[in-house]
Formats: structure tokens, C-alpha cells, sequence
């Protein structure tokens, strides 16, 4: 049998609802001076009460967003810290002077054979200290790019399979600063050679880093890492290979000549080799 109740089912939202209405009028009506109105519109209430929570939901919503990109700008932050040591760990494992295997003497020549290397002092030195062959070496002491014409020439003559540029010593004198000047040169006279011989590979140097008493005594050696930065942009925009052979000097002093400038005889075996490992020679 079915029980049934007597009593009708109680609706505790209404009764809850029912008992709030009395607990305010109560306390509207205890209150001095209060008249209470015939009709009573809450609707203005309601929507106040709707705005402020509304209101509480954005400003709680912000102060999230707020932390959630405080947290994302730590993690930015311990990225960047993350990759600049990795930079500098890897820095230290491309330290070339002690890790770079150096070929012997017989066998940089036999592999440089059909290549030159063109530039100022620098390529003097190999040729001065026999590395090279006088074909192989295309030089001026004291030259720039604004006048590398006839080296140019005597390079296209030579039809090389591949042809290094060192430049840029005497540049940072010539063009105090003027680094545009400094590349739009470099960049044309490149050009003529490549017009010249458009199977030849080409490939650019940095400048090399100089010691503390050489930057005292020429003030515009200060801007090598500007004129390195934008041979490196040269060489994207021609499609060529820079070269740098910084870290094989860095932290090594002991390979320099006096004048803080130029390298020592030891150099130019690391030098000759790390140009023939990046040109897959």
C-alpha cells in the first residue's frame, strides 16, 4: 500500500525567501524615521547588487590575469638567464686555441692549394712566415676597402676555386666610425669579384679582437664588434660565409706581438685550419 501524506509537500526556498522579507521589514520598520512605501521596487536593487558582483568578478578576474603574467614574465626571465648560460658554457666548449686540431704544415698547403686569401697585414704574415704560397696570398700592408681594387683584379686573374677576405684593421681608422661607408664598399667591391667569378665561393673574416693597449692607443678600434656585426649582415645579404676566428685569441694573449694588434707565428696554423674546416676544404 502506498502511504500518502496529509501534509503538503514544503518548499524550503520559498519558506527561507518568506523568512528574509520578514527579518528586513522588521528591521525597515524599527528604524527611525522610516516610512514604509505602498509598493515596494526592488528591481533598482537588484540590478546595483547585479553590478557589483559583476564588478567583483572583473576586478578579481584582473588581479589573475595580473599574476598570470607576473609568473610568465619569471619564467621569461629565467629563460633568458637559462640561454645566456648556455651561451657561455658553449662559449668555453668552442674555445678553438684548445680544441681545435691543427693540421700540419704540409697539409694546410697542399689544402689551400687553388684558394687565396686576400686582405691587409694579416695575409702578409702568412706569406712572411712561409705558410703560404706567394700565389696563394693577395695583400697590402695598410690597405681598406676603398682601395682593394687592384687586388680585386689580381684575384679574378688567379681564377680561385675559393677566396678569404681579412679586412678590417685599417678600416676602423680609415672610416672613424662610419660603419655604412665601411660596408657599402666592402660590399661592392665583393660583388665585382662575384660578377667576375660566379663558381668561385667567397668567404669574410672577422675582425679580430685586439688587446687593452691597443685600444687605448686608437680609440676607434672601440668599434670593432659594430663593423663585425655588420660584416656578418653583409655576408647574409651577399649569401656568403662569415668566418670567426675571435675565440681562438680571446683569453690567449700570449699569441699577440707586441703592438697588441697583430698575432704571433703560433696563430696562423688555427687560423689556416679553422678557414678550411668552415669551407669544408
Amino acid at each position: 500500500m502506498e502511504f500518502k501524506s496529509k501534509f503538503p509537500k514544503i518548499n524550503i526556498d520559498k519558506i527561507i525567501g518568506a523568512a528574509i522579507i520578514c527579518v528586513a521589514g522588521l528591521f525597515l520598520l524599527q528604524t527611525p524615521g522610516y516610512v514604509a512605501p505602498e509598493t515596494v521596487d526592488v528591481s533598482q536593487g537588484l540590478a546595483k547588487l547585479e553590478q557589483l558582483s559583476k564588478a567583483d568578478y572583473t576586478e578579481t578576474e584582473k588581479e589573475i590575469q595580473d599574476l598570470e603574467a607576473a609568473e610568465a614574465t619569471q619564467e621569461t626571465d629565467v629563460q633568458v638567464e637559462d640561454q645566456a648560460a648556455a651561451a657561455m658554457s658553449k662559449g668555453q666548449e668552442d674555445d678553438l686555441y684548445n680544441t681545435l686540431q691543427v693540421r700540419g704544415y704540409t697539409q694546410l698547403q697542399q689544402d689551400f692549394e687553388g684558394s687565396i686569401i686576400l686582405g691587409d697585414s694579416m695575409v702578409e704574415g702568412l706569406a712572411d712566415y712561409g705558410f703560404l704560397p706567394a700565389t696563394e696570398t693577395v695583400y697590402k700592408r695598410g690597405i681598406s676597402v676603398n682601395n682593394i681594387e687592384d687586388l680585386i683584379q689580381t684575384s679574378i686573374g688567379l681564377n680561385p676555386k675559393c677566396v678569404f677576405f681579412q679586412m678590417g684593421i685599417n678600416d676602423m681608422t680609415t672610416y672613424e666610425g662610419n660603419v655604412d661607408a665601411f660596408i657599402g664598399d666592402y660590399t661592392r667591391n665583393i660583388q665585382t669579384l662575384q660578377q667576375a667569378l660566379p663558381e668561385t665561393k667567397i668567404y669574410v673574416n672577422n675582425i679580430n679582437p685586439m688587446l687593452p693597449e691597443a685600444l687605448e692607443k686608437e680609440p676607434d678600434f672601440q668599434n670593432r664588434d659594430a663593423y663585425n656585426a655588420a660584416i656578418v649582415a653583409m655576408c647574409s645579404q651577399l649569401q656568403i660565409t662569415f668566418i670567426d676566428n675571435t675565440s681562438i685569441l680571446e683569453g690567449h694573449d700570449e699569441l699577440y706581438s707586441k703592438d697588441g694588434i697583430h698575432p704571433l707565428p703560433e696563430y696562423f696554423p688555427y687560423w689556416l685550419t679553422h678557414m678550411l674546416n668552415e669551407a669544408g676544404l
